[in-house]
């Protein structure tokens, strides 16, 4: 969305263009740019180029109504509009399913980013019950020693009762 052929500001020069009118404004931190947030996330070379196409593939497919470019400019052409807005609503669609995912952790990339991955495995929940049930033996082994030591030292004769 930060491309110039397609990004927040192409879409509101076409809004204005079509309908006479400004677009409707939406604030920056309203903003999400799905493909900056999913390459943030696994890295910038999860997948191919085109990668719209390719995190489809990867992601249940393109649907049946999709569109590429060039297919959208021949129907564009031959004045077809309903196939026109049946891909962009397809893409609309995949984009929310591709958001509601990222937020999932269950985007699928053709190369995994290793750093994520880590991460993803210290967040869980069998990794946050090992790491407590540790912090909780180390607790008892703290305690476990020093009452041991305490126990020693008053059974240990002193020096003083050792030099008699």
């Amino acid at each position: 969305m930060s491309n110039i052929n397609y990004g927040f500001e192409t879409l509101s020069h076409r809004y204005r263009v079509l309908t006479g009118t400004d677009a409707p404004r939406i604030a920056d931190t309203r903003r999400y740019n799905l493909s900056t947030l999913i390459m943030s996330k696994y890295g910038s070379d999860c997948v191919d180029d085109p990668k719209m196409a390719n995190l489809m593939n990867l992601n249940g497919g393109k649907h049946r109504d999709f569109l590429n470019g060039q297919e959208e400019v021949n129907a564009f052409q031959a004045k077809e509009f309903i196939k026109l807005h049946k891909s962009t609503m397809s893409k609309t669609y995949w984009f929310q399913k591709m958001y509601l995912r990222l937020l999932e952790n269950k985007v699928k990339t053709q190369r995994s980013n290793w750093k994520e991955k880590a991460n993803r495995i210290v967040e869980s929940l069998p990794a946050k019950i090992l790491g407590l049930v540790a912090v909780l033996f180390t607790i008892w082994q703290l305690v476990y020693s020093g009452v041991e030591h305490v126990k020693n030292s008053e059974s240990a004769p002193s020096e003083k009762e050792q030099n008699r």
